[in-house]
């Protein structure tokens, strides 16, 4: 997917920060505003699709005025196009208005070329049959911290945004929809508002994978914590959402530093005891966990989100704590788990293709023993590369780059798996998505755990299948 391009207001255009990074701005000034700020994909698209990125939301006018001193006469705000054929026929998405401090989701479609201003030129063709509306809203949305987003098109009835990893809005409409067919783009609108942009991408069920350098790692699994009993969603202490992290630089090592024994002893019991003590001053506060015992399981802590391991780098830092008391030996499993988790992070792009490894110790500032003298005694083992085993442990994980259609045994429900989000299909879009030639897996025997997550990522109970 090239640059999103401005929709032809004057001056409207990108700076470019460097990295990767782009800032919103008017003839070249990022603090310039105070008018509309538009702009669209420069390709078009078909049904099915998913388009992602990170954006940085800087700011909001308050109160929004144009730059000829005309007062705003709308609720400005961060505004998605999952379609989007002109500024005259599009639905819409916006997260962040002005006027709601509190948090607020909304949903509309536009159809200006259709139904002249004034007049009912909000609002779907056909109505809604499903507006799913995600809470809690992001609150504070305007937090000058960067943020992950995906919106999922599986037809043109249906589309949907996630926020960091929680679904904000599933919309379907009914027939025929508001956008009847043909090629759109996507759209993003920014008024009033300073954000910055990076790593957009758009990936069709035909797009080729991504180039890599080598193969995803397979041989352990990293439980999610939906499967483990932790919050789904990763806050601080305050209730605020934990941004995603992305090409960190650093992968820091850490141990309980306690006289407790750990060996053999549940990793998932453990994360829970340690979300329960600092739930209120410290939550979430590693990103993954591995336990002492020859199982094949790490758990997911705040995972791909930011913790609070690492004072001044968390933004930066992977944290691994490694379930070791003062005087337990690291073993050879829990030095594996660490180099097949390190490579698995740099193949998502949360950690930079040659990162940083150290222990706590040696972090920037740091004033710790941490991750103790077992740690130290074996460290030179730890950054060298995981070798695969002869024989794979257990299955690899499904590759989820392209979306595809998961249907569990013995329902009769499809689901619609993306890259981090997941859709319960009507069968119309089930149709659809058929029709598209978009992949389907059926499971052979029913897998209680990852039915169990998946139900958990679209939203809804087993009470809502329909069994065979």
């Amino acid at each position: 997917m090239q640059i999103m391009q401005p929709d032809g207001q004057p001056g409207v255009g990108w700076t470019d920060r460097g990295n990767g990074v782009l800032a919103n701005s008017v003839f070249g000034d990022t603090d310039n505003v105070g008018q509309y700020m538009r702009y669209s994909s420069v390709e078009t698209f078909k049904p099915p699709f998913v388009w992602s990125g990170w954006i940085r939301t800087r700011s909001i006018m308050v109160p929004p005025v144009f730059n000829d001193g005309t007062p705003a006469w709308y609720r400005p705000g961060l505004v998605f196009h999952p379609l989007y054929p002109s500024n005259n026929a599009n639905v819409l998405i916006s997260l962040g208005t002005h006027d709601r401090p509190k948090g607020h989701v909304g949903i509309s479609a536009e159809l200006r070329d259709e139904r002249p201003p004034p007049q009912n030129a909000y609002g779907s063709r056909s109505g809604y049959a499903r507006k799913h509306v995600g809470e809690p809203a992001p609150y504070p949305f305007w937090d000058d911290e960067w943020h992950f987003f995906e919106c999922a098109v599986p037809s043109y009835n249906h589309y949907s945004l996630s926020w960091d990893g929680v679904m904000m809005a599933d919309v379907l409409e009914n027939s025929p929809p508001t956008i009847t067919g043909g090629d759109v783009r996507v759209g993003l609108r920014c008024d009033f508002t300073r954000i910055e942009i990076r790593d957009f991408k758009l990936v069709t069920a035909s797009s080729p994978p991504p180039a890599v350098v080598a193969p995803k790692p397979t041989g352990y699994r990293i439980i999610p914590r939906s499967e483990v009993g932790l919050p789904e969603v990763v806050r601080s202490s305050s209730g605020s959402l934990r941004p995603r992290l992305s090409n960190c630089r650093y992968l820091t090592a850490h141990y309980t530093g306690n006289s407790i024994k750990y060996k053999g002893r549940s990793p998932i019991e453990i994360t829970l005891q340690i979300q329960e003590v600092f739930e209120d001053t410290k939550p979430f506060e590693y990103n993954y966990v591995i336990g002492n015992t020859d199982d094949l399981d790490i758990i997911e802590y705040s995972g791909k989100h930011q913790a609070a391991h690492s004072a001044d780098e968390n933004d930066d830092a992977v944290g691994v704590l490694f379930l070791l008391g003062v005087g337990e030996r690291l073993t050879d499993r829990m030095i594996d788990k660490w180099r097949w988790l390190r490579d698995v992070l740099i193949f998502d792009g949360v950690l930079q293709p040659v990162p940083d490894q150290r222990t706590h110790k040696r972090m920037p500032g740091a004033r710790t023993a941490c991750a103790g003298a077992s740690v130290d005694a074996r460290w030179p083992e730890l950054p060298l590369p995981w070798q695969a085993p002869t024989q794979t442990p257990v299955p690899a994980e499904e590759e989820d780059m392209n979306p595809y259609m998961w249907a569990p045994a013995g329902y009769t429900s499809v689901f619609l798996i993306t890259g981090s989000m997941v859709l319960h299909l009507t069968p119309d879009t089930y149709a659809h998505l058929i029709k598209e030639g978009v992949p389907m897996i059926r499971e052979a025997k029913p897998h209680e755990l990852g039915l169990k997550s998946v139900l958990s990522k679209a939203g809804i109970s087993a009470n809502d299948l329909k069994k065979v």
